[in-house]
C-alpha cells in the first residue's frame, strides 16, 4: 500500500504532455472578410486577462464583444488592418483583409418599355457632333498565375474544399476561392503587362476530388486565355521537428518545433532550438519541400542563420513577415545571414540580404546586421512586405537608407509602418537616387511623387533631430504613420490651407 502511494506521488510530479499547459494562440493569423461582414477571431487556451486593439488600419475594421476567448471583427471599408491580443508582455497579431463585395450584374430582357406621352413633341434636329472614338480594346496574348509571389501550389488538407461564397456563411472545412490570391499576370500583344484580380477572372475548380490525395488544377480564364494553378489535396504528417502537408511528391511546411523541451518560469513546457541555424529541410517523407512558412513553436531570439533548400519557394511576403526582426518580442533580432541553395531559382542572397524574383524584391534585411547605412541595389523595385519598411523591420543599427532609381514601392498597400513596433527606429536620413519616377528625398525626408508636381510626405525619419518642420505648399498629404515615430519635433508648419493627414500620422 505504501509502495503504491509512493508510485502515485512520483507520477504526479513528473512532467508529461498530459500535464503541460496548452499554448495560447489565435485561431487564425489572417482573416478575410467583406465590408459589413462580421467574423470572430478566437484566442485559444487563454485564461488570463487580454487587451484587444487595432494596431494599424483602424478605419478599416471595428472590434466588439471583446473577451478572454476572442473578439468580433467587422469590416468597415476596403483595406488591411492588424488586430492584436496582448496578454501581459506577450502579443498575438492577426492580419485582417477587408474586401469590397463583388457587384452582382443583372441581365435585362433586352426589351425597353417606352410610355407614350399625351402629345407627340417635335424636337429640333441636332447637329452632328464630332466625338473622339473609343480606343480599341487591347488584345490579350497570354496569362499566368501571379498570386503566389513565388508560391506555385495551393495545398488543401484532405477533407477541406474550395467554395465561392465570398467568405459569407462558410461551413466547417470550406475555403473561399477568393482567399487564394488567384491573381493573374496579363500580357498583351502590344507588349504591355498588367494584373487581373479575382473579381475579373473566371475560375473552374469543379474537377478536384477532395477525398483523394493527389494533384489537380484550378483553371483560370481571362479574355479568352487560360492558365492553371496546381492544387494539392494533401494529408498531414509529422517527421522529426516538422509537421507538413503532402501528397507524396511535394510538401508544404505547417509547423516546426525545437529539439529541446524545457519548463519556463510560468510552469509551462516549451520548446527550444539548440542550434543558432534554422534550416528548412529539402525533403520530408521523400517529398520535395516547396513552400510554407511554418509556425515556429520555439523562441527565435538566438537564430543567426536561416538556410533555404533548392526547391523551397514560399510566398515572399510571408518570408518578410516571418524573418524580419521584431524587437518588441526579440524575434529574429540576432539574424545575420541567409544561405540559399545555388539551384534555387527564385531566392538569392547579396551581402547577407535576401532577395526574390530575379533580385527585384528585397525580402529581408536581417535585424542583426551591424552596418549603419545601406544602399538598396539598382534593379530592386519593391520591398517584400505589404509596406515599404517591413523588409528592414527591427534593425536597430541602420541610420541611413538610400533607395535606387528603380524602386517603385509596395503596390499592394499604401500604409507605412515606420513606428517603433514595425520600422527602423534609429533611422536619421532617407535618400533617393536622381531620376526615380515615384519617390524623392528632401532634407532626408521621403516623399511620394503625385500628379502636377505635388508630393505626399511618406516617411519622416524617427531620429531626425530637428525641432521644427515645414510642410511645403506642394505637399498634398501625409501617409499613414509618416510622422508617428519622431520624438524630437515640437512644431510643424503647414503652408497649404488644405492637406490630407493620414491616420497615426
Amino acid at each position: 500500500m505504501i509502495m503504491c502511494l509512493v508510485v502515485v506521488m512520483m507520477l504526479s510530479i513528473l512532467p508529461s504532455e498530459a500535464y503541460a499547459a496548452k499554448k495560447v494562440k489565435l485561431s487564425s493569423k489572417k482573416l478575410s472578410l467583406k465590408v459589413g461582414q462580421k467574423k470572430t477571431l478566437k484566442l485559444k487556451n487563454n485564461k488570463k486577462k487580454v487587451k484587444w486593439s487595432v494596431v494599424s488600419g483602424k478605419k478599416f475594421v471595428k472590434l466588439s464583444a471583446k473577451k478572454k476567448t476572442g473578439v468580433t471583427i467587422k469590416g468597415k471599408k476596403k483595406g488591411t488592418a492588424k488586430v492584436q491580443a496582448k496578454i501581459g508582455k506577450k502579443k498575438y497579431t492577426c492580419k485582417v483583409v477587408v474586401k469590397q463585395p463583388r457587384k452582382s450584374v443583372k441581365k435585362s430582357s433586352g426589351k425597353k418599355t417606352v410610355k407614350p406621352s399625351a402629345k407627340p413633341t417635335k424636337l429640333p434636329t441636332k447637329k452632328p457632333v464630332n466625338t473622339p472614338s473609343a480606343q480599341p480594346k487591347k488584345k490579350v496574348e497570354s496569362i499566368s498565375y501571379g498570386g503566389g509571389r513565388g508560391r506555385k501550389y495551393v495545398f488543401l488538407e484532405s477533407g477541406r474544399r474550395l467554395v465561392d461564397k465570398e467568405n459569407i456563411n462558410l461551413e466547417d472545412g470550406e475555403v473561399d476561392i477568393g482567399d487564394l490570391k488567384t491573381e493573374v499576370n496579363v500580357k498583351y500583344t502590344d507588349g504591355s503587362e498588367e494584373k487581373a484580380s479575382y473579381e475579373d477572372i473566371s475560375l473552374d475548380f469543379s474537377q478536384i476530388n477532395y477525398e483523394k490525395i493527389g494533384a489537380y488544377d484550378i483553371i483560370i480564364t481571362y479574355e479568352g486565355c487560360t492558365c492553371k494553378v496546381p492544387v494539392v489535396i494533401a494529408e498531414r504528417k509529422t517527421e522529426g521537428l516538422y509537421t507538413y502537408l503532402t501528397d507524396g511528391n511535394v510538401a508544404e511546411l505547417v509547423e516546426m518545433i525545437g529539439d529541446k523541451k524545457i519548463e519556463n518560469e510560468e510552469g509551462e513546457y516549451i520548446y527550444e532550438l539548440s542550434s543558432t541555424t534554422l534550416e528548412i529541410p529539402e525533403t520530408l517523407g521523400g517529398a520535395k519541400v516547396v513552400q510554407g512558412l511554418p509556425e515556429f513553436q520555439f523562441s527565435t531570439t538566438k537564430i543567426k542563420r536561416v538556410k533555404f533548400p533548392k526547391f523551397y519557394q514560399p510566398d515572399y511576403v510571408a518570408v518578410t513577415r516571418s524573418f524580419a526582426g521584431r524587437y518588441y518580442s526579440e524575434e529574429f533580432m540576432q539574424l545575420e545571414e541567409f544561405v540559399v541553395d545555388g539551384e534555387n531559382d527564385y531566392y538569392t542572397v547579396r551581402d547577407n540580404v535576401l532577395f526574390a524574383e530575379n533580385n527585384t524584391v528585397l525580402c529581408v534585411y536581417p535585424a542583426g546586421l551591424m552596418a549603419t547605412s545601406y544602399q538598396i541595389p539598382e534593379g530592386v523595385t519593391r520591398g517584400g512586405g505589404l509596406a515599404d519598411w517591413e523588409a528592414f523591420a527591427g534593425n536597430l543599427h541602420l541610420t541611413e537608407i538610400t533607395f535606387p532609381k528603380s524602386y517603385i514601392g509596395c503596390r499592394e498597400d499604401n500604409e507605412v509602418y515606420e513606428n517603433s513596433m514595425f520600422g527602423v527606429p534609429n533611422l536619421k536620413k532617407i535618400n533617393v537616387a536622381d531620376g526615380n519616377p515615384c519617390w524623392c528625398s528632401i532634407d532626408g525626408v521621403l516623399y511620394k511623387k503625385e500628379k502636377d508636381n505635388k508630393l505626399t510626405l511618406w516617411s519622416y525619419p524617427p531620429q531626425k533631430t530637428d525641432k521644427s518642420f515645414t510642410v511645403e505648399e506642394n505637399v498634398v498629404g501625409t501617409a499613414n504613420g509618416g510622422l508617428s515615430s519622431n520624438r524630437y519635433l515640437e512644431n510643424i508648419t503647414f503652408k497649404s490651407g488644405t492637406i490630407s493627414i493620414g491616420y497615426e500620422a
